[in-house]
């Protein structure tokens, strides 16, 4: 598991990236209490640097949080956008829960998960999103 909050920010753009205790909302609902919040504009996201140790077949899953002024996200994994987009939109702050991203052959080194607002939904008040963790489960 990779904390958010944690992992080395490679480049953000149109993109406020802050390190968020989530105190207010029930921080035991988070992978060690906090998160990563980015307030973006459309189109402007954060990317994020993690080493995979062994070479392997790897589950990927992001666990993120659902919020009134979040957006729909893409998430790309060392440039290729990998499906679905996820709408993080909900009528109050909360996990969103493991949004699965597939199964990968991911070589020993450096990787980059890129997280982009690409839309909001029509409910929501921003494109905000909020990272908790980035979970690596040996295939």
């Amino acid at each position: 598991r990779f904390e958010a909050e944690a992992m080395p920010v490679v480049s953000e753009e149109r993109c406020a990236v802050t390190a968020q205790r989530m105190g207010a909302w029930g921080e035991r609902l988070w992978s060690d209490g906090s998160q990563l919040l980015c307030r973006a504009q459309q189109g402007g996201g954060v990317e994020l640097g993690f080493e995979v140790r062994r070479p392997g077949r790897y589950r990927l899953r992001m666990l993120a949080t659902a919020a009134p002024d979040a957006g729909t996200v893409r998430v790309s994994l060392d440039g290729t956008a990998l499906e679905p987009e996820f709408d993080l939109y909900a009528g109050r702050v909360c996990p969103a829960g493991s949004l699965e991203l597939g199964e990968h052959e991911l070589a020993a080194g450096p990787h980059r998960l890129r997280v982009t607002a690409v839309r909001k939904n029509s409910a929501s008040t921003d494109f905000s999103f909020g990272l908790d963790a980035v979970d690596l489960i040996d295939m």
